[in-house]
């Protein structure tokens, strides 16, 4: 069963915060009330969010200290961050999105308007880590299918030149004759394993949604 998201809530104002944090679990969110930019990253490395709605006016560090500091070890898509700023100036909102906000909401907050950017930055999230990761599959998979056929070449002449031993073999090599089968038996075996491995050629990715595969992988 997938968890819902977890979404820390970064607000030095008690009163907004618990507001906000209700309303979000309300939707069906993991919120997690934070009083203090400083507890937010002491946390962080303990559990990683899906988003970080952060407050940029607080006391002792304030809240795009926090964000340069989060974005030091944590991309935009890794972590996205929505600030929350009571000044409608385009000087803060710029000065946030420079230090590296995904977006902004400006206090008093409208709920349906943050809730649908919420949505939005943890949508994209979700797509870019699907995209990622089907990316290393397909990697992978032509990795172990260019490797497969490295080692499928020499296994080739050793059964070939088992082969060769095994015909040249008397009448009295019966017992020899019988072991050098069951070794052609066995490699064989394995390379016909390496084949199926080494004919992955057609790489389709496919587009995520929800639960759906996101790599399709067809031998030729």
């Amino acid at each position: 069963m997938t968890q819902a998201p977890l979404i820390y809530v970064v607000e030095d104002d008690e009163a907004s915060r618990e507001l906000l944090v209700r309303r979000l679990r309300k939707r069906g969110y993991r919120a997690e009330p934070i009083a203090s930019g400083e507890s937010c990253l002491e946390r962080l490395p303990r559990e990683l969010p899906e988003l970080v709605l952060l407050d940029l006016v607080m006391p002792a560090m304030g809240g795009l200290d926090v964000l340069r500091t989060i974005r030091r070890t944590h991309s935009l898509y890794q972590l996205p961050v929505i600030v929350v700023t009571g000044k409608v100036t385009t000087e803060e909102v710029v000065d946030g999105l420079d230090v590296g906000a995904n977006d902004y909401v400006t206090k008093s907050i409208t709920f349906p308007v943050l809730e649908a950017r919420i949505k939005t930055q943890i949508a994209m999230k979700q797509s870019i880590e699907a995209l990622l990761q089907a990316e290393r599959q397909r990697v992978m998979i032509e990795s172990l299918g260019a490797a497969c056929h490295h080692i499928s070449q020499p296994m080739t002449s050793v059964m070939g030149n088992l082969g060769l031993l095994q015909e040249s073999l008397g009448p009295d090599d019966a017992d020899t004759r019988d072991k050098i089968s069951d070794i052609l038996k066995w490699t064989e075996q394995v390379r016909s394993l390496l084949d199926q491995f080494r004919t992955l050629r057609e790489y389709r990715p496919t587009p995520y949604v929800g639960d759906s595969h996101i790599l399709d992988i067809r031998a030729d």
